[in-house]
């Protein structure tokens, strides 16, 4: 603030961030024109330190995923599958946490 008052005084709090590199890759298989087949991995690590972490924060720890999918595709639509595993672990204080995701997806498309 420029002019500090009683209550609202200058102050430096560290959220405890810290920059975090996501990658992904994957491959594509099509056996036809119509088909494909997918596969990929991809990481999400925890940006926020667990020492930062308030009571209403959500501790997480970083998550690494596995996927895959599948889809038919025709002249104007075409319909997916895709599934998405993640799962990590953290220790924190001597007890484990542990986070465990698995999504399912469907789409149907259509082009114009």
């Amino acid at each position: 603030f420029d002019h500090p008052g009683l209550i609202l005084q200058n102050q430096n709090f560290g959220p405890g961030w810290t920059s975090t590199s996501r990658y992904r890759f994957g491959l594509e298989r099509r056996p036809r024109v119509d088909w494909s087949f997918r596969a990929g991995y991809f990481r999400d690590p925890q940006a926020v330190s667990f020492g930062s972490q308030g009571l209403t924060g959500i501790i997480d720890p970083d998550v690494r995923y596995v996927t895959s999918g599948l889809s038919y595709r025709r002249a104007s639509w075409q319909m997916s599958a895709t599934n998405q595993y993640g799962a990590g672990t953290e220790v924190v204080d001597g007890r484990t946490l542990r986070k465990e995701v698995n999504s399912f997806i469907a789409e149907l498309d259509y082009f114009l």
